[in-house]
């Protein structure tokens, strides 16, 4: 359901977003409505798997499956809204979880988002459309990955449940390691926030 809603997204986003209606699948094929013969996009395969993009291929404005705008707002550390083609957008952030707001190290979280994305036109790998109906993406400042960056700062946990890889549990152990941002306080002063929110319920 939540694909459905990201496409229709996209699609009356208008382009760049789409060659043409209709979803395809990791490797970029569908099938056609009116024929049912399969035809491929090779062009759209790598707007699909979004963790194919990184710091030597990093996307850009215009490029096939992606959004860009400006930040209009800082909600929390994952969480942001930004203005795209006249529309806001509200992301949240891929494969990341910051602190809660009654959390310890919530507000430095967002500080660290805002420090990053403040008044800066970026560039957004959608993947999802939560709950919430918020687009959860890739967010992408030139060769810089936002949602890496904030892990590797000890900003944010990876957050494996809904994660297409693995890559950043990597980067959040290093972070660990070094004791940066949350990994700095006490053990007690950092319960994962999907922890946190379970026992709230």
């Amino acid at each position: 359901m939540h694909l459905i809603v990201l496409f229709s997204l996209l699609l009356a986003l208008g382009p760049p977003a789409l060659a043409h209606p209709g979803s395809v699948g990791p490797n970029g094929c569908h099938r056609q409505a009116i024929s049912s013969k399969q035809h491929c996009h090779p062009e759209r395969k790598s707007a699909q798997l979004s963790r194919e993009f990184d710091a030597g291929n990093p996307p850009r404005a215009g490029d096939e499956g992606v959004f860009d705008g400006p930040v209009v707002w800082v909600t929390d550390g994952d969480s942001m809204r930004v203005l795209v083609k006249g529309h806001d957008m509200e992301v949240r952030l891929a494969d990341i979880d910051a602190p809660e707001r009654e959390q310890p190290y919530a507000w430095k979280s967002k500080l660290e988002l805002a420090d990053l994305v403040r008044d800066r036109h970026v560039v957004l790998v959608p993947r999802d459309v939560d709950q919430y109906g918020r687009v959860v993406a890739y967010v992408w400042l030139g060769n810089l990955e936002v949602n890496r960056e904030l892990v590797r700062r000890g900003a944010a946990w990876f957050y494996p449940e809904y994660a297409e890889d693995e890559s950043l549990y990597r980067v959040e152990q290093e972070a660990r390691a070094a004791n940066r941002g949350l990994w700095g306080q006490a053990m007690k002063e950092r319960m994962e926030p999907w922890e946190w929110r379970r026992r709230k319920r």
